[in-house]
């Protein structure tokens, strides 16, 4: 019945939430007593639909990346509502263009309980393709070094390698330490 402590992902590009909870072994959290909740984001298949989307947002003077923070900090305002979790021990954990989300996240909200991550950015995805990622924010192009120093954060970080190719195991280790009673 909880309360329990809990862990909000945010995958990769084109990475279904069924596919990082089965294939990454997110069922790992639910069964050591972290409840999980795994965004689904949208325009994120690395293709013309999530370049229009950040183009569009740009030109509006606004990125998809932003938008990204915002819903995974929807997310951790309704977790905090529910009565099953406990508000006060709630994670977050990126991969890939996640991370790169993740790493903002951090840095705007300081209260998260700690955060995984496996992947830095520089937030201005000029790549040889002519597609922009959710990642372009010229505006904090100037901030790159900082956000990337993990170490500065306020909240315990623990930088995995791109993709958690031992498993997750690394990960939940950190989380159980950092979101214990």
């Amino acid at each position: 019945p909880g309360p329990h402590p809990a862990v909000v992902v945010h995958p990769g590009h084109s990475e279904r939430i069924e596919a990082w909870r089965d294939s990454r072994g997110g069922l790992l959290f639910p069964r050591s007593g972290l409840a999980l909740a795994i965004l689904q984001p949208r325009a994120s298949g690395s293709d013309a639909h999530e370049d229009r989307a950040t183009r569009g947002l740009l030109v509006q003077g606004f990125t998809l990346i932003g938008l990204r923070v915002y819903e995974t900090l929807l997310l951790r305002k309704y977790l905090r509502w529910r009565q099953d979790i406990d508000p006060s021990r709630i994670g977050l954990l990126g991969h890939s263009g996640g991370s790169a989300m993740a790493n903002l996240a951090i840095r705007v909200a300081l209260d998260w309980q700690a955060c995984s991550t496996d992947m830095d950015s520089v937030y201005a995805d000029w790549s040889e393709r002519p597609l922009l990622l959710d990642e372009t924010a010229p505006a904090i192009r100037g901030y790159v070094e900082r956000i990337r120093e993990l170490e500065t954060a306020v909240v315990p970080t623990l930088r995995s390698e791109y993709g958690y190719p031992d498993g997750l195991f690394e990960a939940l280790a950190f989380f159980e330490e950092q979101l214990a009673d």
